[in-house]
């Protein structure tokens, strides 16, 4: 084999099993080829698996998250969300179509403490945590919301993202 051969054998043989893991990339190669010099082969393995792989390479989804003036954008091929921090407001536009969804408004969730009910306002917590969120599968953000007056212990998780390879909405 010559060195053009086994360099472009080793960049195939770490992009195939780059997913996987660079250490056991290591180990396939020493093990995979043995008629190469080992040092060579680890070198040039771990040099293709230290390069970052694309979103699409990755298999996930095309969906951009960004956060200017109070606005989180999750933009996904041609759809985009932006959820804005101040009422917790979320506008969809689908393709050009855009849905005004209502902004936190009391009774969005109601709390007991001691037989009473109390009607609470999302946007009202006093501790409000809006972060990126990405699994690979999904991409989107996350909202942690806490502190409700005496609801201080209460913790509210909620996740709006984009899933899968074409990116659909979703709020579990």
């Amino acid at each position: 084999m010559s060195g053009d051969d086994r360099r472009d054998f080793l960049k195939k043989l770490a992009t195939t099993v780059g997913a996987v893991s660079c250490i056991g990339n290591k180990a396939l190669a020493q093990s995979a080829l043995p008629t190469l010099d080992q040092s060579a082969a680890q070198a040039e393995v771990l040099a293709t698996c230290a390069q970052p792989q694309s979103r699409a390479e990755r298999g996930a989804p095309l969906v951009e998250v960004s956060h200017t003036d109070g606005k989180w954008v999750i933009a996904g091929g041609r759809q985009q969300a932006v959820l804005r921090e101040s009422n917790l407001a979320l506008a969809v536009n689908a393709q050009g179509m855009v849905w005004h969804m209502v902004p936190s408004a009391r009774g969005d969730m109601i709390l007991q403490r001691d037989g009473r009910e109390t009607a609470v306002r999302l946007a009202d917590a006093k501790r409000i945590e809006i972060h990126p969120f990405d699994t690979g599968f999904k991409t989107g953000v996350r909202l942690t919301l806490s502190h409700w007056g005496k609801f201080e212990r209460l913790i509210s998780e909620e996740i709006l993202c984009w899933r899968g390879y074409r990116p659909e909405c979703i709020v579990p």
